[in-house]
């Protein structure tokens, strides 16, 4: 009897694009898998399926030249035909509120009498917690700044500082903000002060979706949570795998269910010798125990709704729960944006 054997599924980015059109759509990710089987005459017949929008798996493509030899040989690839695959476009999303929104940037000296350049922000929309990175260009480099807290439509708030910086050693500033998978790019135009400080006007120039991070397969930053049990204490341990180098690593966890609030915070530790660097598997500080006396509930890696990560080289990073996540362990892949 002669059946198909399907291969793992692959996850392909495809942009739909045209001229003067482009801007009109969006890129996606697909999935496409690889089906086989062995005809009676020993040869190997290959094809493909593409995803449907429902879930299912499409009709087989055949290539034309899809029929692999019995005996291939060793240490060559073989090939087939071109196949195309026919992909249903989607429109981009239609602009919202946010897409018109205006972000207002102000540098200012603060400290004495060592220098350090104070970042003030003010949204019109609401931007939630390391959702919104700073890029002034300063003394012909990059500084990369994010917020700690989230920021209320019309509310100021204070970004982390630039020490040994002034207000005038800003030449330029650009910005990013994330909403879910959305990422919105912002242009600053400098505006005129009277004061001694540098004032940004910002508006978005551009929008993509970043791809999904439930099967990344060498995420820049994998963080795994179990629950650890010592005495009578019931806690929670965050362990992190760094893919590329990283320097310091905080982690901060939020709980959903009954623990709807609660926040963990974690870190590595913060003299050089401690690093993480690309290949470390860590396990962070901080966190702590939660009384465990048998007396009402307490918390459990499943309820970690939210990861927030950062790190000193790539600052704040997204983080969504993989698919590797069991009844033991929960595993939360991150990645820059």
């Amino acid at each position: 009897m002669r059946r198909w054997i399907i291969s793992a599924t692959l996850a392909v980015a495809l942009t739909i694009a045209a001229s003067a059109l482009a801007s009109a759509w969006q890129s996606h990710d697909v999935e496409v898998r690889v089906a086989a089987r062995r005809l009676d005459d020993g040869r190997t017949e290959f094809g493909v399926q593409l995803r449907q929008p429902d879930g299912s798996w499409g009709d087989r493509v055949l290539p034309r030249n899809r029929m692999f030899p019995a005996d291939p040989g060793h240490d060559r690839w073989l090939v087939s035909s071109p196949v195309t695959l026919v992909v249903e476009a989607t429109p981009a999303p239609a602009p919202t509120t946010a897409d018109a929104s205006r972000l207002d940037v102000v540098f200012s000296d603060a400290g004495a009498p060592a220098p350090v350049l104070a970042i003030r922000v003010t949204p019109d929309h609401v931007i939630e917690q390391m959702r919104l990175k700073l890029l002034p260009q300063i003394d012909g480099q990059i500084h990369q700044r994010h917020n700690v807290r989230a920021i209320a439509a019309g509310a100021s708030m204070d970004v982390s500082a630039v020490r040994d910086k002034r207000w005038d050693d800003v030449a330029g500033l650009t910005a990013r903000t994330l909403d879910g998978r959305l990422l919105r790019t912002w242009t600053c135009a400098p505006r005129r002060s009277w004061l001694a400080e540098a004032r940004f006007a910002c508006s978005v120039s551009g929008t993509r979706t970043l791809p999904a991070l439930t099967n990344a397969t060498d995420p820049a930053l994998g963080v795994g949570i179990v629950v650890s049990e010592h005495e009578y204490r019931h806690g929670i341990r965050v362990h992190v795998r760094a893919g590329v180098d990283h320097g310091r690593v905080a982690v901060r966890l939020q709980y959903g269910g009954d623990f709807e609030g609660w926040e963990s915070d974690f870190h590595s530790r913060e003299d050089e010798r401690h690093r993480v660097n690309a290949g470390d598997a860590v396990r962070l500080g901080g966190g702590g125990y939660h009384g465990w006396d048998g007396i009402g509930p307490t918390p459990s890696h499943t309820d970690v709704v939210t990861v927030l990560a950062a790190s000193s080289t790539l600052g704040a990073m997204r983080c969504e729960r993989h698919a590797d996540s069991d009844a033991e362990i929960s595993v939360w892949a991150c990645a820059p944006w």
